[in-house]
């Protein structure tokens, strides 16, 4: 897929698919992440665990029995905990100052948060007629596995737009032989952090 068709698309909503946290904020920044996701702030690499978790649709995601605290964020402020279940780990959920050491004491609320987002998530992917995610690493065979997850769950609906950083000066079209997914390479660190980067990427995307 090119990216000029993604260009050529109105969409209803666009959902971040990880691998973590700045994929979210971009679209944030440029006005085109109107509503949160169940992953928007979780670390989800390699992409086939997300490809796992929309196999399953959610099924036994982030229950308390599974979940396992394995180290703190970069700023100090929450814990990250891991769904054994899944290896996807959420860095935003549970504050330190909120958690004493033991069990997750805030996990009833966590839990009613995450499942209105699913449900949300669900009922989007029932009733939207175009949907694009957006993902930042993955393989070409990890694409083509989540374009044929996807495909079962809502076909000929979604596009997923793949960005992979690596030597290129700016964001360049890769021509993957994937119907449903647009592969670019971006610039790496530092670029990768820049807000004016990320506008090359996302210019020409419009929400309905």
């Amino acid at each position: 897929m090119r990216q000029s068709e993604i260009h050529r698309t109105t969409y209803d909503v666009i959902f971040s698919l990880g691998s973590e946290c700045l994929t979210g904020l971009q679209l944030r920044e440029h006005q085109l992440r109107t509503m949160a996701g169940p992953i928007d702030w979780m670390i989800t690499d390699p992409l086939s665990k997300v490809s796992r978790l929309f196999h399953n649709r959610f099924s036994g995601f982030m229950l308390e029995e599974n979940l396992q605290v394995i180290g703190i964020d970069l700023q100090g402020k929450n814990y990250l905990v891991n769904d054994l279940a899944y290896g996807i780990v959420s860095g935003h959920d549970f504050a330190i100052e909120n958690n004493p050491p033991g069990p997750l004491t805030t996990y009833a609320e966590f839990r009613t948060k995450m499942d209105r987002r699913i449900a949300r998530f669900n009922r989007v992917m029932n009733q939207s007629s175009m949907i694009l995610f957006v993902r930042l690493y993955g393989t070409e065979q990890e694409a083509k596995e989540l374009e044929s997850v996807l495909s079962q769950w809502i076909p000929r609906r979604f596009h997923v737009l793949l960005l992979i950083p690596g030597q290129t000066e700016s964001p360049t079209d890769l021509q993957w032989p994937l119907k449903r997914v647009c592969a670019l390479e971006i610039p790496d660190i530092p670029r990768i952090w820049e807000t004016s980067m990320w506008g090359e990427i996302f210019s020409n995307i419009h929400l309905k």
